[in-house]
This record gives structure tokens, sequence and C-alpha cells, in this order.
């Protein structure tokens, strides 16, 4: 067994430019490589140079809401199967 197993995984990526899916496409493999419960949902941040603020925290707009969207689907899919891994 190996120690991801059954864990829960979101696949998000951050680019400094055009929006590009590849980079989460090779992600979600790799997570049914580890025999990891890959979310449906997945988010990709184009120029993230442009869409946080100073303090570091996301700016509102549309890839920040995109962003929680994944993340509340990561809860829910985390609750749904948290006593089904042996």
């Amino acid at each position: 067994m190996r120690p991801t197993q059954g864990k829960t995984l979101a696949v998000m990526e951050v680019s400094g430019g055009s929006q590009s899916f590849n980079a989460v496409n090779q992600l979600r493999v790799l997570g049914r490589w580890m025999r990891m419960l890959t979310i449906p949902n997945q988010s990709s941040v184009a120029k993230a140079f442009a869409e946080f603020e100073e303090d570091g925290r996301m700016k509102a707009s549309p890839y920040y809401e995109r962003v929680v969207d994944v993340m509340e689907e990561l809860v829910k899919f985390r609750l749904l199967t948290r006593d089904c891994a042996g």
C-alpha cells in the first residue's frame, strides 16, 4: 500500500503566461498512478503575477472564484470518502 493511496487530490496550477491545462492533466495522471482519488474539478490561473495583491492574497476575480469552487469540492469529496479508505 502506498502512503498516498486513498487520499483525496485537488489539481491546480498557476502560470506566468497564457492558460494551459497540460500541467493539470499530467498531475491527474500522476494522482492516478499514486492511487489517489482525484476530484473532477480543476483550476488553472493564467498570468498569476497579475492575480495577487502585494500582501500575497489573491485578488477578487473569476480565477479566485474558480479556486474557491475547487476547494469546496475537495472538502465535499473528502467528507464523502473519509470512511472508504481502509
